[in-house]
């Protein structure tokens, strides 16, 4: 695939309010929106090579570990729910949406920032 062909939808796509995220098998970030930046406070130059593991919550990574496993078995995943922390510490809650391209052998997902509705329901909860 020539890379100048993808240009203009590389310039669409970060005018996505979700962020939009490819990882390897191995589990590092190979493409990020910049959407991401808004989302987890890291630039999408520094996020790129990174592992995403690193960057979910402590408590959250054996589910999140999970889900991408299964993710990789070709189950599609809509509605999964995790913490990531992000680069200025805080943290921000995340519904995926994801699937596997067997072919290209990358994880694809969509992330959306649920932290304000999160909070909302914290507070009626309370």
């Amino acid at each position: 695939m020539k890379t100048d062909s993808c240009e203009p939808l590389a310039s669409v796509v970060d005018l996505l309010l979700d962020a939009i995220c490819v990882v390897d098998a191995q589990g590092n970030f190979v493409y990020v929106s910049a959407a991401c930046e808004r989302i987890f406070g890291y630039t999408p130059q520094e996020m790129l090579g990174k592992r995403m593991i690193e960057m979910v919550y402590p408590e959250d990574r054996a589910r999140t570990l999970a889900a991408a496993k299964e993710v990789m078995a070709d189950q599609p995943l809509l509605h999964f729910e995790n913490r990531y922390v992000r680069k200025d510490g805080g943290v921000v809650h995340i519904m995926w949406s994801a699937c596997w391209s067997t072919d290209n052998k990358l994880r694809i997902g969509v992330a959306r920032d649920i932290t304000q509705r999160k909070q909302s329901e914290a507070m009626q909860a309370a």
